[in-house]
């Protein structure tokens, strides 16, 4: 069955299913649409309904995602911790600037949204 993606529906369809992050296949399965569609309705949508954070995800413009949930979407596996997480908890009194992780992963850096996102590579073991 083809039918035709409306902005407002998707817009209502993913606050409903509380979907704040999504990548392409995720957006693909939520309304049973092709790959095609899927990409082509994100793209011509990018500027007035979604936000792309990087290549591959993208987020709501008007319901948009908080900080930590973007930081474990934006780069798995990987968890909240370091400065950050010592600094929330009040662990620290110092105020951190940027949202910093563990991962697996190759050590990396984005900014999304005005906001730094650290990603420090620790070994599988410790990761556990």
């Amino acid at each position: 069955m083809i039918h035709k993606l409306k902005p407002l529906k998707v817009q209502q369809t993913l606050r409903e299913k509380e979907i704040r992050l999504f990548s392409p296949e995720e957006f693909r399965r939520v309304f049973s649409v092709n790959d095609w569609a899927a990409k082509t309705f994100i793209k011509n949508h990018t500027q007035d309904l979604f936000m792309k954070l990087r290549n591959g995800l993208y987020a709501m413009k008007l319901d948009p995602a908080g900080e930590m949930e973007i930081a474990n979407r934006l780069y798995c596996p990987s968890y909240i911790s370091f400065e950050f997480a010592l600094s929330r908890y009040r662990i620290i009194p110092e105020s951190v600037y940027s949202i910093t992780s563990a991962s697996v992963r190759t050590t990396q850096e984005f900014t999304v949204r005005g906001k730094c996102y650290e990603y420090n590579r620790i070994k599988n073991e410790a990761y556990r």
